[in-house]
């Protein structure tokens, strides 16, 4: 539904999606869709696929534990670029709070895990954490490069 916000927003878009790992193709299809519909150039949308699949992966094996959960995927169009906000109901979790890996230790000595926020903070031109309301809330934006 078109929204002219003062923050520059001019599309808004809603899905909620079972949050489980089969239903990953699901997200990224909503996701490509949007994406394309922004405009954005194949770099920031490739960076934004990949972005989006890490944290559904995420929230899928882990944010709910042993029981079921949905996510919350909303599209943000604005002038030049675009934006996803992921919202669950899981265990409490700010993944920006977690430390850089250590990219010049040999890989046989570093921790599995890590390389998914390192993506999302080299990626993505911006990207927020919050819990309100019982909700983790994580948003990404990315501006078109062309």
């Amino acid at each position: 539904m078109p929204c002219l916000a003062k923050d520059g927003i001019v599309l808004t878009e809603t899905i909620s999606i079972p949050a489980r790992v089969e239903n990953l193709y699901e997200l990224l299809s909503w996701v490509d869709e949007k994406m394309v519909k922004a405009g954005l150039d194949s770099s920031a949308l490739n960076k934004i696929l990949l972005a989006s699949e890490e944290i559904f992966v995420n929230i899928a094996n882990y944010a709910y534990a042993e029981r079921e959960g949905f996510v919350l995927v909303k599209y943000m169009m604005f002038e030049g670029g675009a934006a996803i906000e992921f919202r669950d109901n899981g265990t409490p979790f700010n993944p920006l709070q977690n430390k850089a890996p250590d990219l010049s230790a040999p890989l046989e000595e570093r921790p599995i895990g890590g390389l998914g926020v390192f993506i999302l903070k080299n990626f993505m031109d911006d990207i927020h954490y919050r819990y309100e309301n019982g909700q983790n809330v994580l948003y990404i934006g990315i501006r078109s490069k062309s």
